[in-house]
């Protein structure tokens, strides 16, 4: 099922997911095989209660319009990027004062390599640390 937004650019609404309204209310889907026009039956909740809305099967309530802040959206993953950092000074470089950061999937990875590191005299572990981002994936 696709989902038109207003730039035009299709979004594939999954209804065995999580779906919010496009301006953020809760949705709980009831029904999605009614006979009509408008086959998926939903709660909207809002700051003044609850309300039956019937939306097309993908997920838009005006079929007029190509968008609506009541159209179904899924409701945006959120995701955390992880990576362990090795940073190290190599004064036996052509450039001393230079620092490497080298990024690595697991903290196993990053210690064996500062141990590494730490065998050799000219190079020295500046820091060690875990980086994390957490992002968001989905439109609304």
């Amino acid at each position: 099922m696709k989902l038109k937004d207003n730039k035009s650019n299709y979004m594939k609404l999954d209804l065995t997911k999580p779906v919010q309204t496009r301006d953020g209310r809760k949705v709980q889907i009831i029904k999605t095989d009614i006979k009509s026009q408008y086959p998926v039956a939903a709660v909207i909740t809002s700051g003044n209660g609850e309300n039956l809305v019937n939306y097309t099967s993908d997920g838009r309530f005006d079929n007029v319009r190509a968008a609506d802040p009541l159209d179904l959206v899924n409701v945006p993953e959120k995701y955390t990027y992880e990576t362990w950092v090795v940073c190290y000074q190599d004064t036996a470089s052509m450039l001393p004062d230079k620092k490497y950061f080298i990024h690595f999937d697991t903290p196993e990875q990053a210690n064996k390599y500062a141990a590494r590191l730490k065998e050799k005299p000219s190079r020295s572990v500046v820091v060690q640390f875990k980086m994390s981002q957490e992002y968001t994936v989905g439109a609304v």
